[in-house]
Order: C-alpha cells, then sequence, then structure tokens
C-alpha cells in the first residue's frame, strides 16, 4: 500500500509504473481468503485482453514505420545521387530536389556530392520519439538524419522551434507521379530540410510562427525577426519575393493513438487516427 501511494504521487501517470508491485499482489491473493467471483474474473479477463488490443495494436503504433518511411526517403536521395536524378534551382541554386523521375542531370558543372553534406532534421511533435538507433545514417558523411522530440514542450516553445528551423521551396509534384525531396542551402555545400511527425488530430497550423494572422487562404508565416505579424510584412528567405510558411503533408502512418492526448481524441471524436509527416516549407506569395 506505501508503495501504491508513493507511485501515486508521481505528476506523470502509466499503468507500466505499477508493475513492480504486480509479484506483492500476486503473493497476497495467494495467501488470503479472498474469493473473486466468476463476473470479476471474466471482467479482469476481459478488460486485459481489450488493454492489450489497443496498447499492442494502436497505442504510438506509427512512430517505428514514420522513422521507416522517412529512412526510405533517406535511401531514395542517395540512389537519386548514383543516377544524377536531382535538380538545383533559386537565384543561386540555393534549392537542392531529388526524385527518380527527374531526367539525369548531365550539367557539366554538377557538383561533387562527395563533398557535399545533406541534412535532414526531423521533429517529433506531441508523440514519442522511435530510438535513435533506428535513423538510418549508415551514409552519415553525405546524407545524416537527425532525430529530435519536444518533450516537456508547450505550444509557444514549440512555435519558437520552428521558427528557427530550415524551409524549403514548396514542394510541386504536379508533375511527378511522387513529391520531390526538396533541401535548402544553409551554408557552403551544405543543405538542409526540416520535418515534422505530429499526430492526425493536431492541425499543424496552430505550430505556424504568425499562423493565425497570416491571410491569403496560406497556412503561416515565416517570421525573420522583423516583428511583423502577416503575411504582406514577412521577411523572405534571401532571393525570394515574399514567403508564407505552410507545413506540406508527405505521408501518413494509420492506427496511431498517442494516449497523452487521449483529452483531444474524444474532444475531435476520433477524427484521425494517423501520425502525419510533413516538411517544412515556404511558399511564395505575389
Amino acid at each position: 500500500m506505501f508503495g501504491l501511494l508513493l507511485l501515486s504521487t508521481v505528476p506523470h501517470q502509466e499503468l507500466r509504473f505499477l508493475l513492480p508491485m504486480l509479484s506483492g499482489f500476486i503473493f497476497f491473493l495467494a495467501t488470503t481468503k479472498i474469493e473473486i467471483s466468476r463476473i470479476l474474473m471474466i471482467s479482469i479477463f476481459v478488460y486485459n485482453i481489450a488493454l492489450a488490443f489497443i496498447f499492442g495494436y494502436y497505442h504510438e503504433s506509427g512512430v517505428i514505420p514514420a522513422i521507416w518511411k522517412i529512412n526510405s526517403q533517406q535511401q531514395s536521395v542517395l540512389d537519386a545521387i548514383k543516377d544524377s536524378k536531382f535538380k538545383l534551382s533559386g537565384s543561386e541554386n540555393n534549392s537542392l530536389s531529388f526524385s527518380p523521375n527527374f531526367p539525369i542531370n548531365t550539367s557539366e558543372n554538377s557538383p561533387d556530392f562527395a563533398e557535399y553534406k545533406l541534412n535532414t532534421v526531423v521533429w517529433f511533435v506531441y508523440t514519442l520519439m522511435p530510438p535513435l538507433h533506428m535513423a538510418d545514417n549508415y551514409q552519415k558523411n553525405v546524407s545524416s538524419l537527425v532525430i529530435k522530440e519536444t518533450s516537456g514542450m508547450k505550444k509557444p516553445d514549440i512555435i519558437n522551434v520552428f521558427k528557427k528551423c530550415t524551409l524549403t521551396s514548396s514542394l510541386d509534384a504536379t508533375k511527378f507521379s511522387e513529391i520531390p525531396i526538396v533541401y535548402q542551402k544553409i551554408g557552403n555545400k551544405t543543405f538542409e530540410r526540416t520535418l515534422a511527425v505530429i499526430p492526425g488530430i493536431y492541425d499543424p497550423r496552430i505550430f505556424t510562427p504568425n499562423g493565425e494572422n497570416c491571410g491569403r487562404g496560406v497556412n503561416g508565416c515565416n517570421d525573420y525577426g522583423d516583428g511583423q505579424s502577416t503575411c504582406d510584412g514577412c521577411k523572405p528567405p534571401a532571393g525570394q519575393n515574399h514567403a508564407c510558411y505552410q507545413f506540406e503533408l508527405l505521408t501518413s502512418v494509420h492506427n496511431h493513438i498517442e494516449f497523452d492526448s487521449i483529452g483531444v481524441y474524444f474532444a475531435t471524436m476520433f477524427s484521425s487516427l494517423d501520425l502525419n509527416i510533413y516538411q517544412l516549407t515556404y511558399k511564395n506569395v505575389e
């Protein structure tokens, strides 16, 4: 009983925290003459079978498949480099795109990717972060994958994180069967992109800097410290006329429930059981 009271004082509660008491509970039942009714025994079995299904099939089940999908994208980049399926664009060649559907780049000024660094930073928001050893960094000298989490952060803190993240140009899949993988130049021979993994019950626009004041039907604004709060006042990245901040959906993993957000699921009537993977981009606005 003392152990139960002690564990009950911990702010963060999970059923697994009671596992150390299981052996004592079994010993207590074995040494007492308390009889458990048939109805209660059946109820215990049904309850535990239901929990095993929910926690085994739904609870945070999308985290591992999500990192597998991101690993697959990383491998696609390496394959595209090998096959010269890439494209440099922008006023200063500051945007680098990869796709297996691109024509082979035969430019004489093609970059030597052995000297380049391609970074993918992945933020897991309001969900569990996968084990770091599952991030595919087999060829991290060329394409590195950095996993980060927002555990313990409140929404304003997450917004501040995304304010400092690297945004790429808007993804354009209209001419191709799949969305190109796009990076933005952040330094000499260094390109980067930022991904955000967020449960589908959350509208990603709540994490956009100044997003609530951004008009013209776009998700949010880039806030580069100029103190402006509307799209017309946002300072765009170098070489861009005007830009608005947005989360572009890359892919989703189904049958994912985050029990730390169970109240949100009930409030939204379980409207989404997806775990969504977004890329942080800017969209030019004339």
